[in-house]
């Protein structure tokens, strides 16, 4: 499944997300996002603005 429009571009390959305005790339239950930044990684999540990590 392939959508894109001028505002969003979603590629959905084994559940992967990709989105030019504040970017979303979801591969295996990673997400990273530019803006406020948030990684997921094995149950790991870190936010730049006001900071909150937690592992495990």
């Amino acid at each position: 499944m392939l959508s894109a429009n001028s505002d969003e571009v979603v590629v959905n390959s084994d559940e992967v997300v990709v989105n030019s305005d504040g970017v979303v790339v979801n591969s295996d239950g990673v997400v990273v996002i530019s803006d406020g930044v948030v990684v997921i990684s094995d149950g790991v999540v870190a936010i730049s603005e006001g900071v909150v990590a937690i592992s495990g």
